[in-house]
């Protein structure tokens, strides 16, 4: 009798060890993944920080300027009419 409680401590011991180190590589996941969307939303707010100066000198100026993020996905900014116009508008 005591001989199968044993080997099911030991089953049990086995199990959390496993289950531990897979917390463990989900927690470092889940933490990498919090930093970079960090980054992420820093850079993203220096990009449209940037896109608003853009915009304030194009309105300034009356100069027209494209912005593509990749093909397909992106726009015109229309500095006379303080607009932006996407790339699909003109297909």
């Amino acid at each position: 009798m005591w001989f199968g409680e044993l080997t099911n401590g030991i089953q049990e011991i086995k199990m959390k060890n496993k289950t531990g180190s897979i917390d463990s590589q989900l927690n470092a996941q889940a933490d990498a993944r919090r930093d970079a969307y960090k980054v992420i939303c820093k850079k993203l707010a220096e990009a449209r920080a940037i896109i608003a100066e853009c915009e304030q000198l194009a309105q300034e100026t009356g100069a027209s300027f494209d912005f593509q993020v990749s093909y397909g996905m992106g726009g015109s900014y229309n500095g006379e009419t303080s607009e932006w116009e996407s790339s699909s508008q003109n297909c």
